[in-house]
């Protein structure tokens, strides 16, 4: 009995000290291929984000006008200053194609 006890105790041990060997030098690589993946889904559903996006800002502008003139009183300042900063992201996505090349342009004349 104190064979099979010693010899899953190594076995476990030869495991243990593979994962602490492999396993720093593998998540990363895992970590950036899934980063990869992911972000290149993202790039390819851009249109759809962005539509989804023009929606929400636009249902939510709706709404803050329909409360103003049910209550009959003016948005809040935080709403007002969260609805246009909404809106300036909105447009900064929305002309992201034409804004990247001025950005990637900047950055390649000063380095």
């Amino acid at each position: 009995m104190a064979v099979v006890t010693a010899a899953a105790t190594s076995a476990t041990a030869a495991v243990a000290c593979g994962a602490c060997g492999v396993l720093p030098l593998a998540l990363p690589a895992v970590a950036l291929g899934t980063f990869g993946g992911v972000l290149s889904w993202f790039a390819g559903a851009r249109i759809w984000m962005v539509a989804i996006a023009a929606v929400a800002v636009l249902g939510a502008w709706i709404w803050v006008w329909l409360e103003s003139r049910r209550t009959a009183r003016r948005p809040a300042r935080s709403t007002m200053a969260i609805m246009i900063a909404a809106s300036i992201m909105l447009a900064l996505a929305v002309l992201w194609p034409m804004i990247e090349g001025l950005i990637v342009n900047a950055v390649k004349v000063q380095a």
